[in-house]
């Protein structure tokens, strides 16, 4: 079509002005749709509907600048289109650009908290970006909306969170959605999951029957390496060596090359090859970003050939990575030097790859010939709390509390531990302990005040990080931390003291003081002032629950309903906004 053509049946009066744009650009015209926006009266131009046309084709032609610049422009207006949000998120992420795409989608949820699409690319963005924690709590409710529209294919949902479930190895949950969902009956990714949740239960029977269909219907060398993994962990070390013996390597990633050479290097140790074991941790290193397990092989390793300092120091590389939460001398009281210890190698090489059932079965193996094996215990614990299994865990961290008498960097490792554990209160002991013993310790200070404020007790947290001050008074995360316990006090004049150093600071342009600041809008009743902070807040972090709550009541408060509801919707995703808000947010929606 030529431009003559193009003109006349623009200027034809048959059509909406904006229905010919949509068809010009359907014809891939963005060219031609970009020009007849830009000749267009500026009211015209700034129609939420031109604009937008205009960002997509912005878009098509990989000008994502451009676009960007556009849609900054208009992705607060309430009149947006969500589901062609949507189709520019998942543009952006393509282009690899995931922290626009989640902005893009923001604005969506805003908008309409409940639109597939959006969520689904929400949760696509946060995975890019390397949360897959987040982005299968978007995923799920994903699964959930599309139950009742049916707008995406539930398959393609299914596999994304099966994906994303094995990422965090979470084998139960994957189990689970792959014993429930027959339409992956056929898929790969679902006989990957069937395969790890049975080597987690310790069903390495199943577990290799699954991995071998799996490798029916995929090429992926990956497979070879775990079906060596389960091997290694039934006690077959000489099968995991032979399948693994001359693995062509091309294509692989690093991580995978890294699992690789360390099942090889774990499943020598055990058959006491220790030359060869130590070789494959020599290349495991070459490709490994971050693998305390190599270090703790190669201790084993070094133990055994009587080089205890060399060893040591590979322990102490070890659980130097794993927070300080152990000494050398208490780790190496259960090793002994006349063999390779293969209980702690399995134990510690289940546990890193997420297979914390069976961990927890090795360790506790273990400690019935020595009970008082402090890396067994550790394991236990470690291993409970990644499965969730808080009682155990809580058992375990208070025989190690009892059993080492640690220093600072043990105690902070075990409050936070306590923390996750559901048992608060030993948490506030031990950092009341911490801050007494040591004064100047900024994070243990922070955590103990963080603790209190979520325990609601306010004044004794403002207390807390006030005093923290005298050590760190230009500290940003001391002063926003007495900005929230201000916030809950409603100690106004103390909150603007905080706000006004904050905002002299260098960080004055992050998104937790304009946060910060939008809360002080609403509390001094400013809704206006309260919506404009926390939206820039929002768009600086988007996805942030807490923002997304605040938002929601300034938002609510200011009659602004349905836009507040789709916002308490996306907070109460998370389990910390869920556990603080719910009843709240519950009787301010029956008002």
């Amino acid at each position: 079509m030529t431009d003559d053509t193009s003109d006349r049946y623009l200027l034809s009066g048959k059509k909406p002005f904006y229905e010919e744009l949509k068809e010009m650009y359907d014809q891939q015209l963005y060219d031609f749709v970009i020009e007849k926006i830009m000749d267009l009266s500026v009211e015209e131009q700034n129609r939420t509907e031109n604009m937008f046309i205009q960002a997509l084709s912005y878009i098509a032609k990989g000008q994502y600048d451009d676009a960007k610049g556009i849609l900054d422009s208009i992705l607060h207006r309430d009149d947006l289109p969500e589901d062609s949000l949507s189709f520019i998120a998942s543009k952006y992420r393509e282009a690899g650009m995931p922290k626009d795409a989640l902005r893009i989608c923001q604005a969506g949820m805003i908008a309409d908290a409940r639109s597939v699409k959006i969520v689904f690319e929400m949760g696509m963005a946060y995975d890019d970006l390397g949360h897959p924690e987040i982005a299968i709590l978007y995923l799920k409710r994903a699964y959930r909306i599309n139950r009742i529209c049916k707008i995406i294919d539930d398959r393609l949902l299914i596999e994304k969170m099966m994906s994303i479930y094995l990422k965090l190895n979470q084998f139960d949950n994957a189990g689970m959605i792959s014993a429930n969902q027959a339409i992956l009956k056929d898929n790969p990714v679902h006989m990957l999951g069937m395969a790890k949740y049975s080597a987690d239960q310790g069903n390495f029977t199943e577990a290799l029957s699954y991995i071998e269909k799996a490798s029916r219907l995929s090429s992926d060398r990956v497979l070879i390496i775990n079906r060596a993994q389960f091997f290694l962990m039934n006690g077959q070390p000489d099968k995991a060596i032979h399948i693994l013996d001359g693995l062509d390597t091309g294509g692989l990633d690093d991580d995978s090359i890294t699992q690789m050479h360390i099942a090889r290097s774990l499943a020598f140790g055990i058959s006491n090859d220790h030359n060869m074991a130590f070789n494959e941790l020599i290349s495991a290193e070459k490709t490994a970003k971050r693998a305390p397990v190599i270090h703790l092989i190669k201790s084993l390793i070094l133990f055994c050939a009587d080089h205890r300092e060399l060893a040591e120091r590979e322990l102490r590389k070890a659980f130097g990575i794993l927070n300080g939460f152990f000494s050398v001398e208490n780790v190496t009281r259960g090793i002994h030097s006349d063999k390779f210890d293969r209980d702690m190698g399995l134990a510690f090489f289940c546990m890193d790859l997420g297979y914390c059932h069976q961990a927890v079965k090795i360790s506790q193996k273990a400690l019935l010939k020595e009970p008082d094996n402090i890396f067994h215990h550790y394991i236990i614990a470690e291993s409970s709390l990644k499965a969730g299994e808080h009682a155990l865990a809580r058992i375990e961290l208070d025989f190690l509390s009892y059993a080492i008498n640690g220093d600072v960097p043990f105690k902070m490792a075990l409050a936070k531990r306590y923390e996750k554990s559901d048992y608060p209160e030993r948490a506030l002991i031990i950092y009341a302990d911490l801050i007494d013993e040591k004064p100047d310790f900024k994070d243990a200070r922070l955590a103990y005040g963080a603790l209190l404020l979520e325990l609601k007790q306010y004044q004794k947290s403002h207390d807390i990080l006030m005093a923290g001050l005298y050590y760190h008074p230009e500290s940003f995360s001391v002063l926003l931390a007495i900005g929230w316990a201000c916030c809950y006090l409603q100690d106004i004049d103390g909150l603007d003291t905080v706000l006004q150093q904050l905002m002299n600071g260098d960080l004055s342009g992050h998104y937790a003081v304009a946060h910060l600041n939008g809360w002080r809008a609403y509390l001094k009743n400013d809704l206006s002032g309260s919506e404009k902070f926390l939206k820039v807040a929002l768009d600086l972090s988007p996805g942030e629950p807490e923002i997304c709550y605040h938002l929601g009541v300034a938002l609510y408060a200011a009659g602004k309903k349905e836009q507040a509801v789709n916002l308490f919707d996306q907070a109460l995703l998370f389990d910390a906004q869920r556990k603080a808000y719910s009843k709240d947010v519950a009787r301010m929606i029956e008002k």
